[in-house]
């Protein structure tokens, strides 16, 4: 993990506190294991402070998806277990049971959707979250849509062109660019 830390975008800055809370843990497979069957992310902040590492929810959510641009910039072969919704080997997406941010993508578009736009794929999204919102049963689907492959898929299904790897980037730069009150309540769902 941390030998991984150095491949952050330049665009996202890890506190001194997460690096060495990265750093303890590194070795500490049982405390690793804890941590990917939390809930919340805000689980892993009590754990972290309980070992003297005062952190917050949002700074781990934000290191999360940092780490998913990371993957996707390096092309790694750990970018198709981001998508699939498998465990990444060298990403640490602790919380909701070892998914972290990436459970769930259909709900988090939808939840991040209002997060101001940073990708110039922001109108097709809006596009097929408008349609959703008129679909019940569109909604329900996305709803229910657990990973980034199967987002993909109903994008496509929808007459929308979008890859699972467009919607990852996507997400994870919309968690990037959230205030740390609203990463906080991501982080705290």
């Amino acid at each position: 993990m941390t030998e991984n830390i150095k491949f952050y975008p330049i665009s996202y800055v890890m506190s001194d506190k997460l690096k060495s809370f990265f750093t303890a843990i590194t070795n500490d497979f049982k405390l690793q294991e804890q941590l990917y069957a939390t809930k919340k992310l805000s689980d892993v902040v009590i754990i972290a402070n309980k070992l003297g590492f005062n952190i917050k929810g949002a700074e781990v959510l934000q290191a999360q998806a940092g780490r998913v641009l990371a993957i996707i910039i390096e092309q790694s072969d750990d970018v198709e277990n981001l998508l699939s919704g498998l465990k990444p080997r060298t990403s640490a997406q602790w919380g909701r049971g070892g998914g972290g941010f990436l459970d769930k993508a259909g709900f988090w578009l939808n939840e991040l959707s209002s997060v101001f736009p940073i990708t110039p794929i922001e109108a097709q999204i809006n596009k097929f979250l408008d349609k959703s919102r008129q679909n019940h049963q569109l909604k329900k689907q996305l709803l229910a849509v657990k990973t980034f492959n199967e987002l993909a898929a109903l994008f496509q299904e929808n007459d929308f062109n979008l890859t699972a790897i467009n919607l990852l980037t996507h997400q994870a730069q919309k968690i990037l660019a959230l205030s740390e009150a609203e990463a906080e309540r991501v982080a705290d769902n």
